[in-house]
Protein backbone atom coordinates (compact mmCIF):
# COMPACT_ATOMS: atom_id res chain seq x y z
CA UNK A 1 0.00 0.00 0.00
CA UNK A 2 2.62 2.57 0.98
CA UNK A 3 4.53 1.38 -2.19
CA UNK A 4 1.00 2.31 -4.53
CA UNK A 5 1.34 5.67 -1.85
CA UNK A 6 4.68 6.73 -3.08
CA UNK A 7 4.14 5.90 -6.77
CA UNK A 8 0.63 7.96 -6.67
CA UNK A 9 2.40 11.35 -4.88
CA UNK A 10 5.72 10.90 -7.06
CA UNK A 11 2.80 10.69 -10.15
CA UNK A 12 1.22 14.12 -8.55
CA UNK A 13 4.45 15.46 -7.95
CA UNK A 14 5.25 15.29 -11.71
CA UNK A 15 1.82 16.45 -12.81
CA UNK A 16 2.02 19.65 -10.79
CA UNK A 17 5.69 19.70 -11.98
CA UNK A 18 3.84 20.00 -15.37
CA UNK A 19 1.01 22.36 -14.87
CA UNK A 20 3.77 24.59 -13.42
CA UNK A 21 5.64 24.57 -16.62
CA UNK A 22 2.22 24.60 -18.98
CA UNK A 23 1.64 27.42 -16.63
CA UNK A 24 4.90 29.17 -17.42
CA UNK A 25 4.27 28.48 -21.17
CA UNK A 26 0.99 30.10 -21.20
CA UNK A 27 2.13 33.21 -19.36
CA UNK A 28 5.11 33.55 -21.56
CA UNK A 29 2.52 33.23 -24.87
CA UNK A 30 0.15 35.93 -23.15
CA UNK A 31 2.85 38.02 -23.23
CA UNK A 32 4.39 37.62 -26.66
CA UNK A 33 0.63 37.97 -27.67
CA UNK A 34 0.59 41.63 -25.64
CA UNK A 35 3.19 42.52 -27.29
CA UNK A 36 2.33 41.32 -30.58
CA UNK A 37 -1.23 43.53 -30.20
CA UNK A 38 0.35 46.38 -28.83
CA UNK A 39 2.76 46.50 -31.73
CA UNK A 40 -0.28 46.21 -34.20
CA UNK A 41 -2.03 49.14 -32.51
CA UNK A 42 1.14 51.45 -33.04
CA UNK A 43 0.90 49.81 -36.77
CA UNK A 44 -2.76 51.06 -37.12
CA UNK A 45 -2.15 54.24 -35.62
CA UNK A 46 0.90 54.68 -37.87
CA UNK A 47 -1.16 54.09 -40.85
CA UNK A 48 -4.17 56.20 -39.67
CA UNK A 49 -1.95 59.27 -39.82
CA UNK A 50 0.35 58.06 -42.81
CA UNK A 51 -2.35 59.96 -45.06
CA UNK A 52 -2.65 62.88 -43.07
CA UNK A 53 1.26 63.34 -42.86
CA UNK A 54 1.82 62.92 -46.96
CA UNK A 55 -0.56 66.04 -47.00
CA UNK A 56 1.36 67.80 -44.86
CA UNK A 57 4.50 67.00 -46.06
CA UNK A 58 3.60 67.72 -49.95
CA UNK A 59 1.44 70.63 -48.91
CA UNK A 60 4.99 72.34 -47.30
CA UNK A 61 7.21 71.47 -50.19
CA UNK A 62 8.28 73.75 -52.64
CA UNK A 63 6.54 71.22 -56.07
CA UNK A 64 3.09 72.15 -54.32
CA UNK A 65 4.46 75.58 -53.96
CA UNK A 66 5.39 75.88 -57.30
CA UNK A 67 2.48 74.57 -58.57
CA UNK A 68 -0.12 76.64 -56.47
CA UNK A 69 1.89 79.71 -58.35
CA UNK A 70 1.39 78.47 -61.59
CA UNK A 71 -2.25 77.24 -61.21
CA UNK A 72 -2.39 81.20 -59.81
CA UNK A 73 -0.63 82.66 -62.96
CA UNK A 74 -2.93 80.39 -65.26
CA UNK A 75 -6.20 81.38 -63.50
CA UNK A 76 -5.42 84.75 -63.38
CA UNK A 77 -4.73 84.97 -67.09
CA UNK A 78 -7.93 83.05 -67.75
CA UNK A 79 -9.89 85.84 -65.60
CA UNK A 80 -8.48 88.37 -67.70
CA UNK A 81 -9.24 86.87 -70.95
CA UNK A 82 -12.94 86.15 -69.91
CA UNK A 83 -13.13 90.00 -68.43
CA UNK A 84 -11.69 91.35 -71.62
CA UNK A 85 -14.19 88.75 -73.76
CA UNK A 86 -17.08 89.90 -71.85
CA UNK A 87 -16.13 93.51 -71.60
CA UNK A 88 -15.92 93.70 -75.51
CA UNK A 89 -19.06 91.90 -75.51
CA UNK A 90 -21.23 93.68 -73.34
CA UNK A 91 -19.19 97.16 -73.63
CA UNK A 92 -18.00 97.40 -77.81
CA UNK A 93 -17.57 100.74 -77.20
CA UNK A 94 -14.47 100.34 -75.33
CA UNK A 95 -11.41 100.18 -77.28
CA UNK A 96 -9.80 96.91 -76.81
CA UNK A 97 -6.68 97.44 -77.88
CA UNK A 98 -6.34 99.78 -74.88
CA UNK A 99 -7.34 96.34 -72.77
CA UNK A 100 -3.80 94.81 -73.62
CA UNK A 101 -1.76 96.26 -71.23
CA UNK A 102 -3.51 94.35 -68.75
CA UNK A 103 -3.09 90.96 -70.49
CA UNK A 104 -0.79 90.44 -73.56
Amino acid sequence: MELQEAELRKEVDNLKEEIGEKDSQAKLAESRAKAQEDEIDTLRSTLARAQEDAVSSYKASSEFSSCMHMYGAESMKASLSLTKKWLAEEHPSIDPLGLERFHG
